[in-house]
């Protein structure tokens, strides 16, 4: 059987200089593919950022996959808009990407991130 890896990683997208913290927990996944559901986890600790954002990067493209402009909200960008992604948003400062029905093609790098514009 396959193993799926999904590489977790950080980026602040507005005000680099001003030192927000963005953490991530497990930042790499090695997953089963098949009916496993994995969620990856996001928090930062300036809540001048309103917005959150979620990336997906494979060979070659870099995606927004999700972003979410305040708590209990969150849209999920085409084409990924009817698929297996869910992102919530229960807090200002955190965020979760869930993945369901892993699959090899959902090895990637998941970015993470926080900007105070939307």
């Amino acid at each position: 059987m396959e193993t799926l890896c999904v590489l977790t990683c950080l980026l602040i997208t507005a005000g680099l200089s001003k030192g927000v913290n963005i953490i991530q927990r497990i930042p790499v996944l090695f997953a089963q593919p098949g009916v496993r559901t994995e969620t990856l986890h996001c928090e930062h600790d300036d809540n001048t950022y309103y917005t959150m954002l979620w990336y997906r990067q494979t060979a070659g493209a870099m995606d927004l996959l999700a972003y979410s402009g305040s708590e209990n909200s969150a849209t999920i960008e085409p084409p990924f808009k009817d698929s297996k992604y869910t992102m919530n948003r229960p807090e200002t400062l955190k965020s979760s990407l869930e993945i369901k029905n892993l699959q090899p093609n959902d090895s990637a790098v998941y970015f993470c991130a926080a900007s105070i514009t939307h």
